[in-house]
């Protein structure tokens, strides 16, 4: 997966700050952390398109190239990309926000394609608009 052009800001779902809690063993974030918050930013962008309750069916082509650390900004970019009968195919791509040397960097940190199925409150697949 390469690095996507700069987001658009209309496609922002979540920002986090990373706090100590976050924080795996070698003091970077928790990529399982990270994977819930991709998961959360795509169900929203998902929802938002369909209008329907989402649940996760998978996770393609998920790429984590460099390390968050603590104090940085998380910033989850979602985009609804495909929509079949009753899927939601949605790219997210994750941007650090960091302080290096007074000037404030923004760069491309991971990157995956989430697939949603829409359901009723039944917790059954139900169609959704294209």
């Amino acid at each position: 997966m390469k690095t996507p052009p700069q987001p658009d800001s209309k496609n922002l779902q979540l920002r986090h700050l990373v706090r100590p809690e976050d924080l795996n063993i070698r003091g970077t974030l928790f990529g399982g952390q990270l994977l819930s918050w991709m998961d959360i930013a795509g169900a929203m962008a998902a929802v938002r398109q369909t209008g329907h309750k989402v649940v996760l069916l998978k996770v393609d082509e998920t790429v984590m190239k460099k390390p968050i650390q603590l104090a940085e900004v998380v910033d989850l970019f979602a985009e609804v990309t495909s929509t079949g009968n009753t899927s939601i195919q949605v790219a997210l791509n994750v941007w650090r926000g960091r302080v290096v040397e007074n000037k404030e960097e923004q760069d491309w940190v991971a990157g995956g394609t989430f697939t949603y199925v829409a359901v009723n409150d039944a917790g059954e697949s139900v169609e959704v608009s294209s």
